[in-house]
């Protein structure tokens, strides 16, 4: 991609330095020099053809730098990152620059698209001659659809001209079925409450796909607590690249729930590593259906020339049913409990002003989600949580100490820990064959 770049720049430069021969500049100012004498036709013509000659050699010597300047995109270079932004220098898209005027008088451009297996970019303008482009929304109303269905948004970026009568949109969509000839582009304007929508028809050009770089299954496994995530395949294209797997399958999501030990992952720390380097993360998400918890966590696109491609499992975390009750006496100097490998230190506790207060001291990740208090056989709710301090000891951990106010106060006192969130750091690393 950069080798293809520098080959571009030094023909542009090339160009720009090109100058017409001596002699052919001497014979130039002699066909022009004085001007108010007779020059016979014929020699006129010699000279006009001569220069329309020089001029057809230049553009078609140079017909690529010419095309390339000319259907790039412009104004989405502040939207890009630096991958889009050289597959745009290179036309890496499809040019669509096609409008639609709405009756409140707002014109949406379609300007192009980028296309590949991971994912449909499209770049859009919304013009608003009397500069209300600020007020409008968009949300999650953009659309593309096509002869098989419609194809989900995932996000996007914006830019306000400073007028207000100008924004342009960099929008991610689900790519297309591969069967798809005609999309629509289809936008939804909300001003003052009232929708207005949009469509703008055009044919997908299939040339213009990038396709992937690289598509592997992983099947890989790897242990975390007493499960296992699994890492089912990587999909590497020119814009970005997508890791999908598993944290537990329908089965055991439902074994969980029945026994009442549900797992909830809230973090998955994966790093992409190409020749040693992380690639920047780009996004991510979990969802729980009816194929169990599954998760995608997608980054920049691979490198060129790539030798070595390794994934990290840095560190994973979740929420878990832990049905925990820890005893509590006052008085005593520290209580303290492990909760599946947690260690739960009760550091203090004391009356305050009606309530009772429990310090706990636990690793910086731990969190009681759900907890009470039975005082004197009476069940009472958590009222506050109030964060003392963090320290973090020789070996690198931080703990976190905190006061949970629970109203009301007693003599018997049993701490009901229901839920509990903690991370774990594994830094597990898994080969990703190239061949």
């Amino acid at each position: 991609m950069k080798d293809i770049e520098k080959i571009l720049y030094g023909k542009k430069i090339e160009y720009d330095q090109l100058e017409a021969p001596e002699e052919l500049e001497m014979r130039l100012k002699n066909a022009l020099k004085d001007r108010h004498k007779q020059t016979r036709p014929g020699k006129q013509w010699k000279a006009v053809l001569l220069v329309s000659m020089v001029t057809f050699l230049i553009m078609a010597n140079n017909f690529d730098i010419f095309a390339y300047y000319g259907k790039k995109l412009f104004g989405y270079e502040r939207l890009m990152n630096s991958t889009l932004a050289n597959l745009n220098q290179m036309e890496k898209g499809q040019s669509i620059e096609k409008s639609q005027t709405l009756k409140n008088g707002i014109t949406i451009t379609l300007d192009g698209i980028m296309l590949d297996d991971n994912q449909l970019i499209a770049f859009f303008t919304v013009k608003d001659p009397k500069g209300r482009v600020d007020e409008f929304n968009l949300g999650p109303q953009i659309y593309f659809r096509g002869f098989f269905g419609r194809y989900d948004f995932h996000g996007a970026g914006g830019e306000l001209n400073a007028e207000k009568t100008e924004a342009k949109y960099m929008a991610e969509f689900d790519p297309p079925f591969f069967l798809e000839k005609t999309l629509n582009f289809g936008t939804s304007i909300i001003e003052n409450g009232k929708s207005e929508e949009s469509e703008i028809t055009f044919k997908l050009d299939r040339s213009k796909a990038m396709g992937h770089i690289l598509k592997r299954n992983l099947n890989h496994k790897l242990k975390i607590d007493d499960r296992e995530a699994c890492f089912d395949t990587i999909l590497a294209t020119p814009t970005k690249t997508v890791i999908k797997g598993s944290l537990q399958g329908i089965l055991g999501l439902g074994k969980d729930y029945i026994l009442g030990e549900r797992y909830r992952p809230n973090e998955l720390n994966v790093q992409l590593i190409a020749d040693g380097i992380p690639l920047p993360e780009q996004g991510g998400g979990m969802s729980t259906d009816s194929r169990g918890i599954t998760f995608h966590q997608d980054y920049d696109a691979l490198p060129a020339n790539i030798k070595q491609l390794q994934l990290k499992l840095v560190s994973a975390g979740a929420d878990h049913d832990v049905r925990e009750q820890i005893e509590l006496e006052k008085g005593k100097k520290v209580n303290s409990a492990t909760i599946l490998g947690q260690k739960v230190e009760i550091a203090e506790i004391y009356e305050e002003k009606g309530d009772t207060c429990v310090t706990i001291t636990t690793n910086d990740s731990v969190i009681l989600t759900r907890v009470h208090l039975w005082i004197d056989g009476k069940k009472v709710e958590l009222r506050e949580t109030r964060s003392i301090n963090r320290d973090k000891l020789l070996d690198g951990t931080i703990t976190h100490t905190r006061t949970l106010h629970f109203p009301g106060i007693g003599d018997k006192l049993t701490m009901d820990i229901e839920r509990m969130t903690y991370s774990k750091v594994y830094n597990k690393t898994i080969e990703v064959p190239l061949d």
